[in-house]
């Protein structure tokens, strides 16, 4: 029997009832990741029959469903314990993927330093944070780096909705790995996010619907607690100290042996 080749990249894609933006989504992904020997995983929360019976439809996708609502933590979870591939990207469904070369652009910057753990939009818009974080809809990490800690589960658990992704990437930072948070318009380059729904939408409107538990374990405070650490004086913090916002061309020439 000939071995069959390793998988090289597992793209995780929660989605909740937006189907025609899931779709664009699947086939951006199908038409500019043809190159890269991949899987497709999506986190079908609690979703309605047209959007199941969709997903049952197309024999590429891997799909996890869920009759309750996970909410992004225990959605993605499930999706990376079920990951095969060497690396992990996470993809919101309202995100369309532009150029083919994407997977190897983000690959590069990933592979510069091994310290390096994750790479991805960067989001700051809680003040208390001292590095901000990277924000996952469209974020690559190497499958292994998430057995850092343990076995499943790989996102904090006890962040229903928010918070999950900075804690983990705290932790990284806490055990002397780095994050490389790439400006909006790099990341515009390569995956455009359409931000379904979100008009309008705050957390304040939203707490209405939510379990209480989304609000529960939030803040830097109790974040360093639970890292058992003081302050940023703690923590690794951006590859180089900066937020990236170099050009393809660059990655091309500094990372050519990659």
């Amino acid at each position: 029997m000939p071995k069959t080749e390793p998988l090289e990249l597992s793209i995780i894609i929660p989605t909740l009832n937006r189907l025609d933006a899931l779709i664009e989504c699947l086939d951006s992904v199908a038409a500019r990741t043809r190159q890269v020997h991949h899987e497709v995983i999506v986190c079908a929360n609690n979703c309605d029959r047209e959007t199941q019976a969709y997903l049952d439809s197309v024999p590429t996708i891997r799909s996890i469903k869920s009759s309750d609502n996970l909410y992004f933590t225990r959605a993605v979870n499930q999706g990376i314990d079920l990951a095969e591939g060497r690396y992990v990207f996470l993809l919101n469904d309202d995100c369309v993927i532009l150029r083919d070369d994407w997977f190897e652009f983000y690959r590069k910057l990933l592979e510069t330093d091994p310290r390096i753990a994750i790479v991805g939009p960067y989001w700051k818009n809680i003040d208390e944070l001292p590095f901000g974080w990277i924000e996952p809809y469209a974020t690559l990490y190497r499958k292994k780096d998430f057995d850092t800690f343990g076995y499943f589960p790989y996102f904090g658990p006890d962040f229903i909705l928010w918070w999950s992704d900075i804690y983990h990437a705290y932790r990284l930072m806490h055990q002397g790995m780095y994050i490389r948070p790439l400006a909006r318009e790099v990341v515009d380059r390569f995956v455009h996010h359409k931000r379904v729904g979100e008009s309008g939408e705050t957390v304040i409107k939203m707490k209405q619907s939510l379990p209480e538990e989304c609000f529960s374990f939030h803040g830097m405070k109790l974040m360093y607690r639970r890292l058992g650490v003081d302050s940023e004086v703690n923590l690794m913090g951006y590859y180089q100290g900066e937020v990236w916002n170099g050009t393809w061309k660059q990655v091309q020439e500094n990372c050519s042996s990659l």
